[in-house]
């Protein structure tokens, strides 16, 4: 698809527009998955009240020390996420399935490129491009 000034079609940019919101939200809900401390709270921390120690962030920390509602504040796409997973169980279960299909196909790709030598393309290209520039001299020699 490709947008140029005053010969893209609306339905072109709203399909367009479109595919890049979903795109958004499955990377959003990427890091969630790949990095949930980091997503959920940053590099947030609090004080403990015992050993004046700085310890970050987390779900059971704060459930379980009943800390003040400013001390560790849940980030947007934290929010968000936890709204989805909440409110569309079936979809939470599609997302997490595909996720281990991805790593599943992506280790079994590893594999298969590891263990299976295929021809390198690049050699035969290069002695094409070889062939090419002789035949070529021996036609500018001619004229």
């Amino acid at each position: 698809m490709e947008i140029r000034k005053k010969s893209t079609y609306p339905q072109g940019l709203l399909i367009g527009s479109f595919l890049l919101s979903i795109m958004i939200l499955a990377f959003m809900l990427e890091i969630q998955t790949l990095a949930p401390q980091y997503s959920t709270f940053g590099t947030q921390s609090f004080k403990n009240s015992f050993n004046h120690q700085n310890i970050p962030c987390s779900l059971s920390l704060t459930s379980s020390l009943n800390l003040k509602d400013n001390e560790c504040i849940i980030s947007n796409i934290a929010q968000l996420c936890n709204r989805i997973s909440v409110s569309f169980p079936l979809f939470s279960t599609i997302f997490y399935m595909s996720n281990w299909l991805l790593i599943l196909v992506l280790l079994m790709s590893l594999i298969y490129a590891a263990m299976c030598k295929t021809e390198d393309v690049m050699d035969d290209i290069e002695s094409e491009d070889q062939e090419e520039k002789i035949g070529l001299k021996d036609c500018e020699d001619n004229i």
